[in-house]
């Protein structure tokens, strides 16, 4: 029991003598934090943009659109290809119907 007694008392004075590291550790470390980056803050301005930057680039990119037919029928020519550029009003494809 006299063992116990002092393994007890010397783990509550290592425990108190951690609490008391961290304080420390903490004051640092509120220093840090109040060196932070520093900030401009200007107003707004409804003035015309006066600095630009003019760069040589192309923009690409890819665009997918489906093609729909507004009839139910059977494909009996396709005139596109993927990949080729078409045209607004080019034949794509040329439908077949039941009815005809």
């Amino acid at each position: 029991m006299h063992i116990i007694r002092k393994y007890f008392w010397l783990l509550v004075i290592l425990g108190t003598a951690a609490c008391k590291g961290g304080e420390k550790k903490e004051a640092a470390g509120e220093k840090t934090a109040s060196a932070g980056t520093p900030v401009t803050v200007t107003g707004i301005s409804t003035a015309p943009l006066t600095e630009y930057t003019e760069l040589n680039a192309t923009a690409t990119f890819l665009q997918k659109s489906y093609a729909k037919a507004n009839v139910n029928g059977y494909i009996q020519m396709v005139n596109a290809s993927p990949g080729k550029y078409v045209s607004a009003g080019q034949v794509l494809f040329t439908i077949k119907t039941k009815e005809a």
